[in-house]
């Protein structure tokens, strides 16, 4: 845009064509490299002609400080000379590398209504620094301009340009660390649920055994009393899902399955969970349940949808060679035709939550996949064992 920009100055004597032309270049080159939408290429383009304006107006004043004047007359013709160039030149590199410093981890994605404020603003900065270079040019003067005017629309441009910019970033990095905290407390209360449940668990495990002893005494001491037959009976269903614990090797995610398995059962879901997870003792019990906390509940939000006979959720875990594999499936409802959007649908139902998975996930520079076809859903999360 820089060779661009000082080729058309030798070609095309009016500046307002010449923006005109380098915008329309700059637009194709972007769209065709960077593939952005075009109220984005705009919002660039309007900080480019930003900076362009004050370049110009620096490298005007430089130039005539240093060499007492700017350009030559060639005939009719208003011509720059040479230095002018080599200093604009590397003043837009030094401005180009001073932005890029202070704006590397900038955040923000540019909306529409940012893109056309840049656009406005830009235009209007440019034409009072035009009219106030120009108006020399106008006159028959060429070597006079308004300095002050023009330095000083330049710079109060490029300020309210970079505060613009910086509050935007600022809120949305507040925005973000808002959210984070947010969902840092969400967290932090499901793992203090499970913990408390996990205490809970280990009481009723204590009595347990001793408890199954006492009603198999009572039961056949008392095989004559129907109603303290029934009571027996009801009491050993009562503790019966106990029997059914889950036992995965890490006491934290055995109260998060078994949890999730008393829901899906309540929900009619057919729930099934291999899980060997001593190897994966390594996770923090607050990343465990962000991993399986979150899968699960998408899968039980999405077999909601489906009909009772289809409600099929799979859980497998374990290691392999150096690598902890978890894998998640559930149904979906098979598309009818290619022109129906269940899919869609489905990855939208499983798309809460995923993002807090994979940040937990590469934590343990882990990698996690996400794949669908026509019956079912599938979350892959593989995290090297240290």
């Amino acid at each position: 845009m820089v060779i661009l920009t000082c080729v058309l100055t030798w070609i095309v004597p009016l500046g307002t064509l010449k923006v005109i032309l380098t915008a329309a270049v700059f637009f194709i080159l972007q769209r065709l490299i960077l593939k952005e939408a075009w109220y984005k290429l705009i919002g660039l383009y309007s900080l480019y002609l930003i900076l362009l304006v004050l370049n110009d107006v620096i490298s005007l004043i430089l130039t005539a400080t240093a060499f007492g004047h700017t350009s030559r007359i060639y005939g009719d013709i208003v011509v720059n000379i040479w230095p002018y160039y080599l200093i604009k030149l590397g003043m837009l590199f030094g401005i180009i590398f001073c932005l890029y410093k202070i704006f590397q981890d900038y955040a923000y994605e540019m909306q529409s209504k940012d893109a056309a404020v840049l656009f406005l603003y830009s235009i209007f900065t440019y034409a009072v620094t035009y009219i106030s270079i120009g108006r020399g040019f106008f006159s028959g003067n060429v070597n006079w301009f308004d300095s002050t005017i023009a330095t000083c629309c330049a710079l109060f441009g490029c300020l309210l340009l970079l505060m613009f910019l910086y509050l935007k970033n600022s809120s949305y990095l507040k925005h973000q660390r808002e959210t984070a905290q947010q969902k840092v407390r969400e967290l932090e209360a499901i793992h203090a649920y499970y913990e408390q449940k996990l205490k809970d668990e280990e009481r009723v495990r204590a009595i347990y055994h001793d408890f199954k002893n006492h009603l198999l005494i009572l039961q056949g001491e008392k095989k004559g009393s129907e109603p303290l037959q029934e009571m027996t009976e009801y009491l050993q269903k009562q503790i019966s899902d106990f029997e059914n614990y889950q036992r995965t090797g890490n006491p934290f995610l055995d109260t998060i399955i078994s949890d999730k398995a008393k829901k899906a059962n309540e929900q009619g879901i057919d729930f099934s969970a291999v899980i060997q997870f001593e190897s994966g003792s390594f996770l923090a019990p607050l990343d465990i349940s962000t991993i399986f906390g979150n899968a699960i509940d998408n899968a039980l939000e999405a077999s909601m949808t489906l009909p009772q006979d289809q409600r099929l959720i799979t859980i497998k875990a374990g290691r392999i060679h150096d690598m902890l594999v978890i894998v998640f499936k559930n149904h979906v409802l098979p598309e009818k035709n290619q022109g129906t959007d269940t899919g869609k649908k489905d990855l939208f139902l499983h798309g809460f939550g995923l993002k807090n998975i994979r940040q937990a996930v590469e934590a343990y520079d882990g990698q996690m996949t996400v794949s669908q076809d026509q019956s079912a859903f599938i979350l892959k999360i593989v995290i090297p064992i240290p």
